[in-house]
């Protein structure tokens, strides 16, 4: 009986002494994590040693007693001080070893808020949207904020900012260590930038320049407060708090960033002395160096934007934009110099190309009617004729090709000097010398439109006129669309357009404008494929109407020669066909038009 009993005896210390082992590797482990948590809210610092030193207990606990009703408070505790490090694997590994084994605990709730805070940091927010929802209890051992936190960021992964935005704000009112308050604050305020609430960043910077103790994140919650001030409109004060920033000795090793941005506010505002003066200032007093490079890129980029947007002093922009570069090659201001420079390049060599256009289109047209005396002159031979006139054809091609360049290139010129370099009295003479080429509907419309646009009070009576001459173009529905008309079918082929037009004239018996201008369309745009159809029209109204049968046979010519393979050339091979030589000898004349002949001498609103 003695012997049952010491043996009892025996095993109830031994049991005591197991549960005061365990528990006392428990007890520090949590002493530990506690201890780091501290720092982490109050103090912003992750404790990576005291984090390790609650891991070293815990596993110890799960190796030496795996069977201890401790084990899913150690997983979870581990779990967390991984969380901590931002060791997410392993964080989710320990998450999910209780979730899965411990099927009893009261903690797997727990786990499931914190594996979702895993899943959510990696970005899987369908995984983390699954957790929460399976959720079945109110009583988590998490603070407040900390769960408003998780729910703004699960609501700005669904896309509802405003909403994670109100959250946020939540948890930072209500979150109690003054370091996780700012760390909040912070996010706050960066969403509220996204959000373009620059009246709530504005407070939130202010408040977090109040709470801040390190001079260099003063600072800097300062600059960002006068640049959200600067945002919603209040310019001279923002201004003013940078002015005084920015000249405090305080604050002398971080003022380089105060002066830029302030540069900037004087550039963007508009205040041409200011804006010269502080950015001279700081290429002057702050040489390159190392840590400075990208601060005094952007410095050099703003210059050229100062040259650029309020001198208009295109050299001079391109040579700071150049020296950008020189500061520091990898950041996004040297991008942007970069690219600046590329525009200026391609405006200069625009606006050359248009000065030498007069010049280029006087040698064309003399070629041109240099080949058209030797094609009069009866003393030729015939061969030699042949060739002068297709010289003289070539050389008319080319001046075509050069009218219908220059045409282009003046219409991105002048959506370059308006968009792009602000020069709007420039784009405006452009606009009015383009509105007047009809024989470019779709670009004179849009010139039409774009004074519209950019003055309405001055330019407003040109819509009509917009409607009247350019009926079939996209900016005359613009305009249709403007005073609540209803659209019409847009031609966007100009040959078609063109013949749509010129087919008026047919109607309207004017048979010798209707074959000119048919026979201009049909060799200023080649590639159509309208363009047989329209030269046909012409050979047609030339050989039936005007019984010029020499035209109609040069017109079925061309149609032969240039447009092979289709159906109208066939029909003018036949024509031509009927006689024997086409310079002397008319085409013969069918005796009756057919309904689709008709078709082809007006526009396709007679196509039946």
């Amino acid at each position: 009986m003695k012997i049952i009993l010491k043996i009892s005896v025996v095993i109830f210390i031994a049991v005591i002494f197991s549960d005061c082992a365990y528990f006392n590797m428990y007890y520090n482990a949590k002493e530990s994590y506690n201890e780091a948590e501290t720092k982490r809210k109050e103090k912003n610092q992750v404790d990576k040693s005291l984090y390790e030193n609650s891991l070293k207990e815990l596993s110890k606990i799960l190796e030496f007693y795996p069977d201890s009703k401790w084990v899913d408070d150690a997983l979870l505790m581990m779990g967390l001080c991984y969380l901590r490090q931002e060791d997410y694997y392993k964080a989710q590994r320990k998450f999910t070893e209780l979730i899965t084994n411990y099927t009893g605990s009261e903690l797997i709730d727990q786990a499931k808020i914190h594996l979702a805070e895993v899943e959510i940091a990696q970005k899987n927010y369908a995984e983390a949207k699954e957790l929460i929802d399976n959720i079945k209890t109110e009583n988590l051992d998490i603070e407040p904020y900390e769960l408003l936190k998780l729910n703004a960021q699960m609501n700005l992964s669904l896309g509802d900012s405003i909403k994670a935005l109100d959250l946020m704000t939540q948890a930072f009112k209500s979150a109690e260590g003054e370091a996780e308050k700012i760390s909040l604050m912070q996010l706050s305020a960066e969403l509220s930038e996204k959000l373009y609430a620059d009246s709530t960043a504005a407070e939130i910077y202010k408040e977090l320049a109040s709470l801040h103790t390190e001079r260099e994140k003063v600072f800097s919650s300062t600059i960002s407060y006068a640049d959200a001030l600067f945002r919603t409109g209040r310019t001279e004060e923002a201004i003013k708090i940078l002015e005084e920033f920015t000249d405090n000795e305080i604050y002398a090793d971080y003022s380089l960033k105060g002066d830029i941005r302030l540069a900037k506010m004087y550039l963007d505002n508009k205040i041409p002395l200011k804006t010269f003066k502080k950015l001279d200032e700081i290429l002057r007093t702050n040489p390159k160096n190392k840590d400075n490079g990208a601060l005094l890129s952007e410095t050099a980029y703003y210059f050229g934007e100062y040259y650029f947007r309020l001198i208009k002093d295109l050299a001079s922009a391109e040579d700071m934009y150049d020296s950008s570069g020189y500061y520091d090659r990898r950041n996004d201001f040297y991008q942007k110099a970069a690219a600046r420079i590329g525009s200026i390049r391609d405006f200069r060599a625009l606006r050359k190309k248009l000065e030498n256009f007069q010049a280029e289109s006087d040698s064309t047209v003399s070629r041109s009617e240099r080949s058209d005396d030797l094609v009069r002159k009866d003393s030729l031979s015939q061969d030699r004729s042949k060739n002068s006139k297709r010289s003289s054809d070539s050389e008319n091609k080319r001046l075509k090709n050069i009218k219908d360049a220059y045409i282009s290139d003046k219409m991105k010129f002048a959506e370059k000097a308006l968009y792009e370099f602000d020069l709007k009295d420039t784009a405006m003479v452009i606009f009015k010398e383009l509105s007047e080429e009809v024989n470019y509907p779709h670009t004179a419309s849009k010139a039409m439109l774009y004074m519209i646009l950019s003055d309405s009070s001055k330019y407003g009576g040109l819509s009509d006129s917009l409607l009247k001459i350019y009926p079939g173009t996209k900016s005359a529905n613009y305009i249709r669309i403007m005073k609540g008309i209803e659209p019409e079918e847009v031609i966007e082929d100009s040959a078609a357009y063109l013949f749509n037009i010129s087919s008026q004239k047919f109607i309207d018996s004017l048979y010798m404008d209707a074959m000119n201008e048919y026979v201009d369309i049909g060799t200023r745009f080649p590639k159509s494929p309208l363009t047989p159809k329209i030269l046909q029209a012409a050979g047609m109204i030339a050989e039936n109407y005007i019984k010029d049968y020499k035209k109609a046979a040069e017109i079925y010519g061309i149609l032969k020669e240039d447009h092979s393979g289709t159906p109208q050339a066939q029909f003018a091979s036949k024509k031509l066909k009927k006689t024997t030589d086409v310079q002397e000898k008319s085409v013969q004349k069918e005796e009756k038009m057919t309904d689709s002949d008709i078709w082809y001498l007006m526009d396709r609103r007679n196509d039946g």
